[in-house]
């Protein structure tokens, strides 16, 4: 098995949602995810953009079906630790708020899935990671 990459085209950024003078936002980024994407320690999902000039305050993850057990996965913002320890995807465990210490961003910035601990016994499903910001 080796570590895989499932990409988000970069021409999804247009899919940002248009800032707004104030108030806080919730964008929801899905993707249906393989067994192979679940295997190997290192396997990321690229799951959307976020806009440029926003503060990340947290992120709510939702999944079905994606592991009977022992699979932990963080989530990355522009390429560093956002939320790391997420046990909510085994199994489809319902949906939960992760908050986190705010981020600023101030280009477009990417949020990946990555797989810190591989699933025992993977199965196919969806996750869903929506970040909540608000406009600076």
């Amino acid at each position: 098995m080796a570590v895989e990459t499932v990409a988000v085209a970069a021409s999804a950024a247009h899919l940002i949602p248009k800032p707004y003078n104030a108030g806080l936002v919730a964008f929801p980024m899905t993707a249906a995810i393989a067994t192979t994407s679940l295997d190997d320690v290192g396997d990321i999902v690229e799951l959307g953009y976020l806009p440029a000039n926003c503060t990340v305050l947290g992120v709510i993850i939702q999944s079905a079906s994606l592991a009977a057990s022992a699979l932990v996965v963080k989530i990355q913002i522009a390429g560093a630790d956002f939320v790391t320890g997420i046990t909510t995807a085994v199994a489809g465990g319902g949906a939960a708020f992760y908050p986190a210490a705010p981020l600023a961003l101030t280009a477009v910035s990417k949020v990946t899935l990555n797989i810190t601990t591989a699933a025992v016994t993977p199965a196919a499903g969806s996750f869903t990671c929506t970040p909540v910001y608000v406009n600076q």
